[in-house]
This record gives C-alpha cells, sequence and structure tokens, in this order.
C-alpha cells in the first residue's frame, strides 16, 4: 500500500511494470469508488543522493507537469513520504 501522506490518498501495489536507471515502475490502483489506475514510478530518496540527481528529477516533474499532448504519458501527480518519492503517470496498457 502507497499513502500520499498530504491527501491521505491510498494506491493499491499491482503488478511490476519495469525499472529504469533509479525508479522501479509499478501499476498501482487507487482505493477510491472508482479505482483509477495509474503507472507509478517509484524513486528511493537514497537513489537521488548522487550528485545532480535530485536536480534532475525536479527538472523532470516541472517540465513533465506542464506537458499536454495526445502522444505523451501525462503526469497526475507526484508526492513524498520519508523514503521515496512517487510519480503517478497516465496508464497506457500497451
Amino acid at each position: 500500500m502507497i499513502v500520499d501522506p498530504l491527501t491521505n490518498a491510498k494506491y493499491i501495489k499491482a503488478e511490476f511494470l519495469g525499472k529504469g536507471g533509479f525508479a522501479s515502475c509499478f501499476k498501482v490502483i487507487k482505493v477510491s469508488a472508482d479505482k483509477e489506475i495509474y503507472a507509478c514510478k517509484v524513486i528511493s530518496k537514497e537513489s537521488l543522493k548522487p550528485f545532480n540527481r535530485k536536480e534532475k528529477l525536479e527538472l523532470e516533474i516541472t517540465l513533465q507537469k506542464e506537458l499536454n499532448h495526445k502522444n505523451i504519458v501525462k503526469l497526475e501527480h507526484f508526492f513524498e513520504d520519508n523514503n521515496n518519492v512517487y510519480i503517478l503517470l497516465e496508464f497506457c496498457p500497451h
């Protein structure tokens, strides 16, 4: 279970979708009446300690929030807890 500490929204981790340079991606389902589905990038705060990684992540979030195009995955929401940063993205099943 993943919990957004600011909104108290809860997400159930479903299947593992993949792993990148310093993030793992999971399908998550919001615990709500409409059960929204997202792709969730989970970035360990430990992985952000090497030089410049935190700034690169902040830039990625800033840029992706501004993008709105049918061929670009949409950033829906992001939050962090004590251990990780979570980026909720539009889920593209295919």
